[in-house]
């Protein structure tokens, strides 16, 4: 019975793996997504390791234009001045939402961190 039910649950997570079209993405290239945890695990794997080595690691391997999933949440690396600036300054970006935690720390403007 045990066996069968890890099958069934192989299966399962198998099938969830390539329905999210893991491999066909249309998003930037990036590390590999496993199912439910993402890249977590590419991520965290040295704790002594600042965060932004991290990135800059993924960046230098997949180009400036990276993506990184953190559990079910998919995230975009930008990495590369130009293209930053470039996004930021688009006017796509005029109607994003106003995070208060940034509000704070901007002292109540946009100033293009939020």
């Amino acid at each position: 019975m045990m066996f069968e039910i890890l099958c069934f649950t192989f299966i399962v997570v198998l099938i969830s793996w390539v329905y999210t079209d893991n491999f066909k993405s249309k998003r930037p290239p990036g590390p590999l997504r496993l199912p439910l945890i993402g890249t977590i695990l590419q991520l965290g794997v040295d704790k002594r390791r600042p965060q932004y080595e991290t990135f800059r690691s993924i960046s230098k391997k997949y180009g400036p234009i990276s993506s990184i999933e953190l559990g079910l949440y998919p995230g975009v690396i930008f990495d590369d001045f130009e293209t930053i600036k470039k996004l930021l300054n688009h006017e796509l970006w005029v109607d994003r939402f106003f995070n208060s935690l940034f509000a704070e720390r901007s002292f109540g403007k946009a100033l293009g961190i939020n």
